[in-house]
């Protein structure tokens, strides 16, 4: 009966450090240095180096003295591809809409609301710019 209580304790504590290991193994960050102030969700950032993360639906980004978070969802991918930033810009104001951590794993930020009221307060729908920085 001890044998049996000590493998059970022994696989508890395999399977415990297997889903560690598997939880550490998903945490991705990237490191972008961007060259233009941004807003993410309600929060303009200026420019500079930031470290963007993801825990579960949520997007933090952080730089030296400033940090945003956002919720975001699970971006499309049209194939392999670097780690980036994908802002969209109006006129001279940039807005995170998506954060690339590799390959195959990205979020995507739905536009907030000061982005709404700045596409509708446009006289004419100007195209907006898409701007890519890259991560690393």
């Amino acid at each position: 009966m001890k044998t049996i209580g000590k493998r059970g304790v022994l696989g508890f504590a395999g399977l415990a450090l297997l889903v560690l290991g598997v939880g550490t193994a998903l945490a991705v960050e990237v490191t972008s240095q961007v060259p233009f102030a941004f807003t993410v969700g309600t929060t303009t950032l200026p420019a500079g180096s930031y470290q963007i993360s993801t825990n579960h639906d949520m997007l933090l980004v952080r730089g030296n003295a400033t940090a945003a978070t956002v919720t975001s969802k699970a971006a499309g991918s049209t194939g392999p591809g670097s780690p980036r930033l994908v802002f969209v810009k109006y006129g001279n104001r940039y807005f995170l809409r998506e954060a690339w951590m590799g390959a195959f794993t990205g979020r995507a930020i739905l536009p907030s609301h000061a982005e709404r009221e700045l596409m509708a307060q446009a006289r004419e729908p100007a195209p907006a710019q898409q701007v890519v920085v890259a991560a690393r």
